[in-house]
């Protein structure tokens, strides 16, 4: 019995986990709202559920943005692979920005890579959600 009791709790505390770890977006971001930014990489995670791209605002004060992308599944359906992005790639992004402002994270909606002709989120399949 205390072991049926032990497995029930651990399947529920499984969904609870899964849940807070892949979020609603329109929860953490505005999603009625679009944001710029433009500068260099400084790491590239391509993972599920989503993908994050950490970059390095130029000018201003150099502020470093978590910028989430969709999953590695999704993005890897979409030519996006490990190499397509890396450290030293200078990109411009478009994206949602987080509901609290102190909050250093944009949900990529259309990205620009200035060191070749690669672009996401022109394409009507290429969506984060």
């Amino acid at each position: 019995m205390k072991n049926r009791m032990l497995f029930v709790a651990a399947v529920v505390f499984s969904f609870g986990a899964k849940g807070e770890a892949h979020h609603q977006l329109g929860k953490v971001y505005t999603l009625k709202e679009t944001v710029h930014v433009e500068g260099k990489v400084v790491r590239f995670l391509l993972r599920n559920p989503h993908s994050y791209i950490f970059l390095r605002e130029a000018g201003r004060d150099e502020k470093t943005w978590s910028l989430e992308w969709a999953s590695a599944k999704k993005l890897s359906h979409q030519g996006v692979h490990g190499a397509t992005i890396r450290v030293g790639d200078y990109l411009v992004v478009s994206g949602h920005p987080p509901r609290k402002v102190t909050e250093g994270r944009i949900l990529i909606q259309s990205l620009k890579h200035q060191n070749d002709s690669f672009t996401w989120g022109e394409r009507k399949n290429e969506t984060v959600d």
